[in-house]
């Protein structure tokens, strides 16, 4: 994450904390790390499966629909 406007500094902390990227000015080392290791590319992994099962909006709607 480019930390930048607006929430990309906050979310590139947030990235940066779970342990899935990296965060600051782009260097040639933290682009060979991200590539090389193993822990930011098993952390990455997890945040993908933690998105991959939140529910989608249509999911949510029927859900929203059934507690009225």
């Amino acid at each position: 994450m480019i930390p930048g406007p607006g929430d990309r500094r906050h979310n590139g902390e947030v990235v940066g904390w779970r342990g899935a990227g990296l965060a600051g000015a782009p260097k040639r080392s933290a682009l060979e790390r991200l590539l090389d290791d193993a822990g930011l590319r098993a952390a990455a992994g997890e945040v993908r499966a933690e998105i991959a099962a939140i529910p989608g909006t249509a999911e949510v709607a029927v859900l929203m629909a059934g507690v009225r």
